[in-house]
């Protein structure tokens, strides 16, 4: 239980929500697997009591798309956590653009998110580049 692991301080219902809300991610994660294409920027887990809404985020026009997918995703989701007492269902909203900046205020857990790839113009971020030479053996 959520309480013994995380916090004694925790109600018996506030324990049980952190229990499922974790189980509804990790779920989640192994629904996706395999069936995430790259217009997928994002996936959100969002329980509520014992429903859960998963959000994807798409790039914009590609809705049509990702609808498999996304059918795909929920029907793995509901297989995975078929049986819990606390399961009431799930939905899915997807959601074409960019990722709310406000996803941890509206509740949402992330469990698959995309780096955006930089512009052409627009410096590699990590190692820097070599200088010329390096690498060479030295005389």
């Amino acid at each position: 239980s959520a309480r013994r692991f995380y916090n004694p301080a925790l109600s018996p219902d506030e324990a049980d929500a952190l229990d499922w809300a974790n189980l509804a991610a990790l779920a989640a994660v192994d629904a996706a697997l395999g069936h995430l294409v790259p217009t997928v920027r994002a996936l959100f887990v969002e329980p509520g009591g014992g429903s859960v809404t998963l959000h994807f985020v798409v790039a914009p026009g590609a809705e049509a798309e990702v609808g498999g997918d996304v059918e795909d995703v929920v029907a793995d989701f509901e297989a995975a956590v078929d049986g819990m007492p606390e399961f009431d269902g799930v939905v899915a909203a997807v959601h074409a653009g960019s990722v709310p900046s406000d996803w941890s205020r509206r509740g949402w857990q992330p469990v698959y998110w995309v780096k955006d790839a930089p512009s052409a113009d627009e410096p590699r971020r990590g190692r820097p580049a070599a200088a010329e030479g390096a690498g060479r053996p030295h005389a």
